[in-house]
């Protein structure tokens, strides 16, 4: 778990830069309520 934990340490590291592709079918794929899905989207793109 410590391990795991490390690992993701570098998704907060102000010094990297990640950009990700997503598919429609991957941001359509409902897997929750309507509202939650929405509020989950609104993260997404307003990260920069």
């Amino acid at each position: 778990m410590v391990l795991k934990l490390e690992r993701q340490g570098v998704l907060h590291d102000q010094s990297k830069r990640f950009d990700f592709l997503l598919t429609e079918s991957a941001v359509r794929w409902q897997l929750c309520d309507a509202s939650v899905m929405a509020v989950q989207i609104d993260h997404l793109v307003s990260k920069k």
